[in-house]
């Protein structure tokens, strides 16, 4: 008996639904590497019609593949006025081998489920054998769905010497592991900070704790350049006001700032600045000499311009050993209402309990508390893109580092007041903290950074079965913080992450 032919295997499973001229597509999600908004496409003389050129991404040089004058879709449509030069176009960054492609597409839809019950093979009489760009379709949600055969898509008809493919493939290959390797530089954590309208850094191991710029008290012999003292569990601090210390405007009153409270090798102090923003991990590279001409007008306070790769921004770097002078310690550490000694060498004299440092964020007016050893930093909330299907409380993807991250919004996350649609838009004050939980990375969007804290384990008290307007389920304690008369709620990340929640 004669067998059946057997139909062409189709995977089923996810897909990523991209517009072409109007029409879908899917390409089998699990090839999709990255969507980014298309770049700059330089023509490459010589190079098939339809390759736009190529494209710097991330690293790589990438052809760029246009799918209209692939498909042929020109002939079919010439008046459409769906065009593959819109601004707004998206690249779908594919892999065939180890060789990284950029497919031009309108936009990315959605991702989806296609079972193999609603696809079919591709009619052979519809096809040419020669280019075999359609892999199957399918009958989704009443939208007929080219589900594309992305290898044929790219090498179908191409006349490349076996030799000259695999060597390229090969070099590919060595450049992906390359660029997926952790980079080879050390990276510093600084914490990032505002007078005036000026911005400074500091290195983030400096620090001690950020608190409340109103706690600070005032004396009418206050040398000049000082804000006053900040009382602590080990007594009195000097405070450094850094906007009359560098004859800087400052944006707010005093009691509205924040003090960053140092811990250098020989003394600690508060510095007091009119708010936190951001924790960013900086390369040596990115941290530039100070230009001669200011070295030279004795800003010996100021050691280095931080200029992060990428972004048009500066920030002061600011020398926590100099900030205050050898006078100025001086005459404060003869006063007995004063302890300036580094926690370091207290430590060795009388040994203390050990120390949580927490960071704490505001959000809907309330305060929490993140471990500090899970956050990796804390940056400005740029582009979201949004991603349909996921759940209310993920915002989108924003772009971290080359890659995109999950953002969270606490508000929905935890049942707080939900976040209005002006809110949302308000996005250059608010700011996302990225956390490296489990090798999950994510980032949770906050309304502030509000401080600092170092509190003893045994401080952390159990969370209450119920607390008012907020869901219990993803808080692990409460903080209360003694030194700088603040309390939080610590956030539980294993729970924030879990889906099933």
């Amino acid at each position: 008996m004669k067998k059946n032919p057997e139909m062409p295997h189709i995977p089923e499973g996810k897909y990523t639904r991209v517009m072409i001229r109007g029409e879908a597509y899917a390409v089998q999600a699990s090839r999709v590497k990255a969507v980014v908004k298309k770049p700059e496409v330089r023509r490459v003389p010589g190079a098939p019609a339809f390759i736009e050129g190529v494209a710097a991404i991330d690293g790589r040089i990438v052809p760029v593949l246009n799918p209209v004058k692939r498909l042929d879709l020109e002939k079919q449509d010439p008046e459409s006025s769906h065009s593959l030069t819109s601004g707004s176009m998206s690249l779908v960054m594919v892999e065939v081998g180890n060789v990284l492609y950029g497919l031009s597409v309108e936009h990315v839809a959605d991702i989806m489920d296609i079972s193999a019950a609603v696809m079919e093979p591709v009619n052979p009489v519809m096809t040419d054998d020669q280019f075999p760009f359609i892999a199957a379709m399918a009958k989704m949600d009443d939208q007929l769905v080219y589900v594309l055969n992305i290898d044929g898509l790219v090498l179908s008809g191409l006349h490349i010497k076996q030799k000259a493919r695999d060597q390229y493939d090969h070099f590919a290959g060595g450049l992906t592991q390359k660029l997926a390797a952790p980079p080879d530089r050390d990276e510093t954590k600084y914490l990032i900070f505002s007078a005036g309208r000026e911005l400074f850094c500091m290195e983030s191991f400096l620090l001690k704790s950020v608190v409340p710029a109103g706690l600070v008290e005032k004396s009418p012999d206050t040398p000049p350049g000082m804000a006053g003292l900040l009382p602590t569990l080990d007594g009195m601090l000097p405070v450094v006001d850094l906007s009359v210390k560098l004859g800087i405007d400052p944006s707010l009153d005093s009691g509205d700032g924040r003090v960053v409270v140092v811990d250098t090798e020989k003394c600690q102090y508060g510095v007091q600045v009119d708010g936190v923003s951001e924790f960013l991990r900086l390369s040596p590279g990115e941290i530039k000499p100070v230009p001669p001409g200011i070295a030279a007008a004795g800003v010996e306070h100021i050691k280095g311009i931080a200029m992060p790769e990428g972004e048009n921004r500066m920030f002061t770097l600011l020398d926590a050993f100099k900030l205050m002078t050898t006078r100025e310690m001086d005459s404060f550490s003869r006063r007995d209402d004063i302890n300036m000694k580094s926690s370091d060498k207290e430590s060795v004299e009388s040994p203390k309990e050990a120390l949580v440092p927490l960071l704490m964020v505001a959000t809907a007016d309330m305060t929490f508390a993140l471990p500090i050893a899970e956050v990796f930093e804390v940056i400005r909330v740029g582009a979201v893109k949004h991603v349909p299907g996921t759940p209310a409380h993920i915002l989108g993807l924003i772009t971290v580092r080359g890659e995109p991250l999950p953002l969270m919004n606490l508000h929905c996350r935890l049942d707080l007041v939900p976040a209005s649609d002006s809110s949302m838009e308000k996005t250059s004050s608010r700011r996302a903290v990225v956390i490296h939980w489990n090798q999950q990375p994510f980032a949770i969007e906050v309304d502030s950074v509000s401080g600092i804290v170092k509190v003893a384990s045994e401080k952390i008290a159990a969370p209450p079965e119920i607390i008012k307007n907020v869901d219990t389920r993803f808080l692990s304690g409460l903080v209360l913080s003694e030194e700088s008369n603040t309390s939080a709620m610590l956030l539980d990340l294993k729970a924030l992450i879990n889906q099933e929640l």
